[in-house]
């Protein structure tokens, strides 16, 4: 068996990373409105794009609610800089803070989990003291590889588009590599990916994200939408609705944080040895 029977659908946007700022904070606030649970902004492809923790803050002061998800690795930077980007943002958002965490995941991941807790609990010299007691942590999935710290510490794994009877098969894979790592199943959330098409109507978009998540292929879904910002109003002003109406999804956001709204416990501690 896996999980309990199926909680809530859970939704995230991924917000494109090349449109200037105004058009950004307006997709944030559509997202909102349609009470997406997080938005995510991806890693910088280029110069020009902006800085995930950066763009994110700057959204915090025009959304009330909505979990904000910055990509990006725990290399390149000292664990310490990265707490306290990533706390400030927390502090920033009253607790919205969100990191989906690229790439290999060592000793610099580890360390900056240690002291993201700290700072919680007792404090840290140059580090405002976050409101959650630690983020919620993102990962992609890699099944083709031995990524041991994502079964032991992911809070939500992604997962590509890929047909129904695959996402359930790797689902329950996913489930037994978090059960084998000493964690309880129904404690971490699968998302897959999802490029809505512009051609669904609302009650067919509604039908596939109900099958997927009752027969168990996705506790959620990371969507993304070809052009802006027209599709996601629609998929605001017409799916969320069918959702609402099928007891899918709230109508409200619940919960003090991201971790909280999600239906998410705290972790008790990081182990020691956690890294791959």
């Amino acid at each position: 068996m896996l999980h309990a029977p199926p909680g809530r659908l859970t939704l995230g946007f991924l917000l494109p990373s090349q449109l200037d700022y105004p058009a950004q904070e307006l997709l944030a606030m559509e997202a909102e409105r349609g009470r997406v649970d997080a938005l995510f902004v991806p890693a910088p492809r280029t110069p020009e794009a902006p800085d995930p923790v950066t763009l994110l803050s700057g959204l915090s002061g025009a959304t009330d609610h909505i979990g904000l998800v910055a990509t990006g690795p725990p290399s390149g930077q000292e664990p310490s800089q990265l707490v306290r980007r990533h706390t400030s943002l927390d502090v920033l958002s009253a607790g919205r803070a969100g990191w989906h965490l690229t790439g290999p995941a060592g000793k610099p991941a580890d360390e900056t989990m240690r002291l993201w807790i700290a700072a919680h609990r007792d404090g840290t010299p140059g580090v405002a003291p976050p409101v959650q007691r630690q983020p919620v942590l993102f990962r992609t999935d890699e099944p083709t590889t031995r990524d041991t710290f994502t079964a032991r510490h992911a809070d939500i794994i992604l997962t590509a588009p890929q047909g129904r009877r695959s996402a359930r098969r790797r689902y329950a894979e996913i489930a037994d590599g978090v059960r084998a790592a000493g964690r309880n199943p129904g404690h971490v959330l699968v998302w897959r990916r999802w490029t809505v098409s512009a051609t669904d109507s609302p009650a067919h978009l509604a039908d596939r994200l109900q099958r997927c998540h009752e027969e168990r292929a996705a506790d959620g879904f990371l969507l993304s939408f070809p052009e802006q910002p027209g599709p996601l109003v629609d998929f605001v002003d017409h799916v969320v609705p069918e959702l609402w109406r099928r007891g899918l999804f709230p109508n409200a956001y619940d919960g003090p944080n991201l971790r909280a709204a999600l239906g998410l416990p705290e972790r008790a501690s990081i182990p020691g040895d956690v890294h791959a």
